[in-house]
């Protein structure tokens, strides 16, 4: 255990076997992480019942932490309406937190003044989903691509066509692009354009929302290339958000799993697809549609819809879902604590021998076959790689029931 760990270990009153994040999942390496979160919150309050006196709160983000090293690319994945954009807009301040800290390169940018906020925008970028809404229907790619440049005046007058047209160069585009409008390039031309553009600034962190859902699977494959050239040249640190467990389990070197504005579990991506600590990482897991009947037959399909985000269950949040819910998980809320080396989850039962995470393949552990139907036998989860098993498609499968509208 590393004395960052074991300082963590102190501040919470818990033994060094059962670790909670006081500090925040560890980010991978022993260098001081480039991004530290800590009990982030973000409450929306609805309209209305300012008279009454009921005014009702939607828990968006509730209590997160975690760190990211810097040249890390953590992967959050998560249903519909867990709080997955929610978070990746506190970080750059884009939302203001309603409480929490949020440090980048050791400094706290909900102190920021906004000109400081300013002056560190350059070091912290993001790409959109659609890069239809966010470049602008009447700026060519190349005004495009000029406007943050003007803007933090970081190149002259006439080197922004040359500092454009290397941009371009560097997300697989060329000269041919510079004069043409968003309407008139195909998906994955317009993403990245868009990820040129959060380059322009030669960022240290990029915030990617969900940056190929939107994407045919073979132009998914072209962005993804040109992300991962990028962070190999150029030392970017992601915070990569999508639904698509095949995706984040292959760029990511760590992968977060929210759900109801609360992070579940963490993790390297290979062990977390191998042996789920949490229930619900094993059910998301048991969704993915499979080629093999056998292993259909033995989906893991949730049962009810997830609850209101305005009035989030007490104690476990996942408990009106879990098939292993007991006394303890509808009183108590669990803490994310870390059962092994590098694996944390809030789940009472994570590491007990009750729950999941009991042996080899946890997707085919008490979670599967609680859920499993008379006579199926699930099959283990592909362990290995961090491509991940080809199998492995979106969160928001249709075995996964009850989506709520993204946060």
């Amino acid at each position: 255990m590393s004395s960052g760990q074991e300082s963590g270990a102190q501040m919470n009153g818990r033994p060094a076997d059962g670790r909670t994040a006081g500090g925040g999942p560890q980010a991978s390496g022993t260098a001081a992480p480039l991004v530290q979160v800590r009990d982030l919150v973000k409450h929306f309050r609805l309209p209305g019942g300012w008279l009454t006196g009921d005014q009702q709160v939607v828990h968006a983000v509730d209590g997160v932490s975690f760190d990211i090293a810097a040249g890390e690319v953590l992967g959050i994945v998560g249903e519909s309406g867990s709080g997955k954009t929610t978070l990746g807009r506190l970080l750059l301040r884009l939302t203001e937190p309603t409480s929490g800290s949020v440090t980048f390169a050791g400094r706290d940018l909900l102190h920021l003044t906004g000109r400081e906020l300013w002056r560190l925008r350059p070091s912290m970028q993001v790409v959109f989903q659609n890069p239809f809404a966010s470049l602008s229907p009447r700026l060519t790619v190349r005004q495009a691509l000029a406007e943050p440049l003007r803007a933090h005046r970081v190149t002259g007058r006439g080197e922004v066509r040359a500092r454009a047209l290397e941009l371009l160069e560097r997300v697989g585009l060329g000269a041919a692009h510079l004069d043409r409008y968003p309407h008139e390039l195909s998906g994955g031309q317009a993403q990245r354009v868009a990820i040129a553009r959060a380059l322009a600034l030669s960022p240290k962190l990029l915030i990617l929302d969900e940056p190929t859902s939107a994407l045919d699977v073979s132009v998914q494959a072209h962005v993804l290339a040109v992300l991962e050239d990028l962070r190999a040249s150029a030392g970017l640190t992601y915070l990569f958000i999508s639904h698509d467990l095949a995706v984040v389990r292959h760029i990511s070197d760590r992968i977060g799993v929210m759900y109801l504005g609360k992070l579940v579990e963490t993790g390297c991506g290979g062990e977390m697809f191998a042996e789920p600590l949490h229930p619900y990482t094993a059910a998301l897991l048991g969704a993915l549609p499979r080629p093999d009947f056998a292993q259909r037959r033995g989906l893991a399909v949730l049962e009810g819809a997830v609850p209101s985000p305005v009035h989030p269950p007490p104690g476990c949040r996942f408990h009106p879902r879990c098939p292993l819910a007991q006394e303890v998980c509808r009183t108590a809320e669990p803490a994310l604590v870390e059962h092994r080396p590098g694996r944390w989850a809030a789940c009472h039962l994570a590491g007990t021998g009750t729950g999941t995470g009991t042996g080899p393949g946890g997707a085919s552990g008490p979670v599967a076959r609680a859920q499993a139907p008379a006579g199926a036998q699930a099959k283990p989860a592909a362990a290995g790689s961090k491509d991940g098993p080809a199998a492995a498609g979106p969160v928001d499968s249709p075995a996964v029931a009850g989506h709520v509208e993204k946060a």
